[in-house]
């Protein structure tokens, strides 16, 4: 499902997902290995896509007013994109990414 990828794109800045893109490694780490993609997905509201929003790291050490605009845009976007309505479910595709590293 597309849209829930452009939702978080516009909903929270690319440079706030750090090591998500693989750009860097913090520590004594030298190498890394990826292992499989895990993937679910799971039945989510709007409010609780929103409520999920805000337990991300990225949103958590914001001040407070940009977490509540940063938590607007993500209900705005759901609503537009994602056909979200007052008691609408969706199935939200999940997927986990996972690392082996390998100290220096």
């Amino acid at each position: 499902m597309p849209y829930f990828i452009e939702i978080w794109q516009a909903a929270i800045e690319p440079e706030s997902a750090g090591m998500a893109n693989g750009d860097t490694w913090p520590g004594p780490f030298s190498a890394r290995t990826a292992v499989p993609v895990i993937t679910w997905s799971m039945p989510m509201t709007r409010d609780e896509l929103v409520g999920l929003a805000g337990t991300y790291s990225a949103v958590i050490t914001r001040p407070a007013e940009e977490r509540a605009e940063i938590l607007r845009r993500v209900e705005r976007l759901a609503t537009d994109h994602a056909g979200f309505g007052s008691g609408t479910t969706v199935q939200l595709p999940m997927r986990c990414r996972c690392w082996r590293a390998t100290r220096s």
